[in-house]
């Protein structure tokens, strides 16, 4: 009884992980999806930390693409692929690809090696795709489970860019201090 169940509820999780490589089906007919979807901006609540406007644009007959920059370096595209599934529906399936080269370096390289990270813009992109086509507000809960792992997978990390940051404060700092001493000594007056 119990391995039936486990059984069952591996199946399931193979099975539901299968669709998402394939992606979503949305009851929208594919004109209708690719027009909503260039409309659609990528929501603060999940992009923040990412310079604005993305906007989307049409790259082909079944791409919509999202251009993300830091400052003014393009670190990254998500990509909506649009497949008709008939019936008037569309299937959607959201991808994003790092550049290998340029001012920020591989960003491709960098999102492999954390997956959670990853996978966290990922699932942000596919809720803001799902909110746009189902016609309703981005629900950043359907994020925070990713946006947790991958905060938890790479505290280290995030730790150390504050230890870095706070030393480099802690020198600025000090740098200032010694200047004022030196200045007042000089007699000079600001």
């Amino acid at each position: 009884m119990r391995y039936g169940m486990f059984i069952g509820l591996i199946s399931t999780l193979l099975v539901a992980g299968c669709n998402q490589q394939q992606g979503t089906v949305y009851r929208q007919p594919i004109e209708d999806a690719r027009r909503i979807l260039i409309a659609t901006e990528l929501s603060p609540a999940a992009f923040g930390a990412l310079s604005y406007p993305v906007k989307a644009r049409s790259d082909g007959a079944s791409d919509i693409v999202w251009i993300v920059n830091r400052g003014s370096a393009e670190a990254f595209r998500f990509v909506a692929s649009l497949r008709d599934a008939g019936k008037g529906a569309t299937r959607v399936r959201v991808g994003i690809k790092g550049v290998t080269s340029g001012p920020l370096g591989n960003v491709e390289q960098r999102l492999a090696e954390h997956a959670t990270i990853k996978k966290y813009l990922l699932t942000a992109m596919e809720e803001q795709v799902a909110a746009a086509l189902e016609r309703r507000s981005f629900n950043m809960a359907r994020v925070y489970p990713a946006m947790g792992v991958a905060t938890v997978a790479n505290f280290g990390a995030i730790m150390a860019q504050f230890d870095r940051a706070s030393e480099q404060h802690k020198r600025q700092s000090r740098a200032n201090i010694e200047k004022a001493y030196r200045d007042e000594a000089a007699g000079k007056r600001y």
